[in-house]
């Protein structure tokens, strides 16, 4: 673009609790909930499965090698995750 403009995006907050499905390998997630959350909170129901998980800054959440440097789920954020 040349000069400046707005962008205008209409639409509704979808529902936090909708289930997300996740496949074998590798994901990509946004975070929809308004609030910050613990990581651990929000993935407890697969924790068995989840391999890592990572955020834009290189932080990581290995739940096997007990490494969580992301530490909370941001609003507007995106994670990449491995199941």
């Amino acid at each position: 673009m040349y000069s400046s403009q707005n962008l205008i995006i209409n639409g509704s907050q979808v529902n936090c609790e909708t289930d997300i499905n996740l496949n074998t390998g590798w994901n990509l997630m946004g975070y929809l909930s308004s609030s910050t959350s613990q990581i651990e909170d929000q993935f407890s129901y697969v924790i068995e499965d989840v391999i890592i998980i990572k955020d834009d800054l290189g932080n990581v959440y290995w739940p096997f090698y007990g490494i969580n440097s992301i530490g909370t789920l941001n609003p507007g954020k995106g994670y990449q995750i491995k199941v």
